[in-house]
């Protein structure tokens, strides 16, 4: 989501299946390949166009195609939604029909090349229960993440604490944490490596862990491709999850 909230996102077929939308270390927008986005608002307008893929145990997920939005309101400040299509694929039964709709907001607190000693911003964002055939249970959500954001050269360390609540009597408040760390390879190329842990408040020793390796490339001016391979663990299984972005900004 907003550089994509960030985006929680995602946390996939599980949360789908919670009526959580993709939430927990990641933002519920697929705003980035990355479940960490960027700490910095847009300063333009931004398209992005995504497919999502997860596979743990049984259970297969894909998001495709799915629509992010993006527009600056002013300096610091930028506003999102995202929706789409998904398929969720289990013991054989297949669902397909629009993912849950969100809106969100990301505001800079601070900013590391305006003097402080990092970039820290929130996200906030509102998931509603627009997903059809099973792809949500009908709860409206909420989840708040926290970025932060240090810049030592071609080098970015990134970390995320977020919290997510369904408004619901029988739903769990989740928690997530994660850290990305980047390098600048060329001007237009930079590839990174991620983990994440998300997890009920009430069964943190449940968590899912997550692990990614990513890259983005700006292959033209205006246009970027990103991509995100990883490695999921839920339940006691192991699963794999490969996202794809095209982002156009103007």
């Amino acid at each position: 989501m907003g550089g994509k909230g960030n985006r929680l996102k995602l946390v996939r077929g599980a949360a789908l299946m919670t009526g959580l939308g993709v939430i927990g270390i990641c933002p519920p927008a697929f705003a980035s390949p990355f479940h960490i986005p960027d700490a910095d608002a847009a300063t333009e307008w931004e398209v992005k166009v995504s497919a999502d893929y997860e596979r743990v145990g049984g259970e297969t997920v894909r998001d495709a195609p799915v629509l992010d939005i993006t527009a600056p309101l002013r300096p610091g400040l930028e506003t999102s939604i995202t929706f789409g299509w998904g398929r969720f694929e289990e013991d054989g039964s297949a669902a397909d029909g629009f993912l849950d709709f969100e809106w969100a907001v990301k505001a800079e607190l601070t900013r590391q090349e305006r003097g402080a000693l990092a970039s820290i911003a929130i996200e906030p964002a509102l998931i509603a229960p627009t997903g059809t055939h099973g792809l949500s249970e009908h709860v409206w959500a909420a989840e708040l993440p926290v970025i932060v954001s240090k810049v030592f050269g071609p080098v970015e360390l990134r970390g995320l604490a977020s919290y997510a609540h369904p408004f619901s009597e029988d739903g769990e408040d989740e928690i997530g944490l994660g850290l990305l760390a980047s390098i600048s390879l060329a001007e237009s190329f930079s590839v990174g490596v991620e983990a994440g842990r998300d997890a009920s408040v009430d069964h943190f020793d449940e968590a899912e862990v997550s692990f990614g390796v990513g890259a983005k490339w700006e292959f033209t001016d205006g246009y970027e491709l990103q991509a995100r391979v990883g490695r999921v663990r839920e339940d006691a299984e192991d699963g794999t999850e490969v996202t794809i972005f095209l982002e156009r900004a103007f």
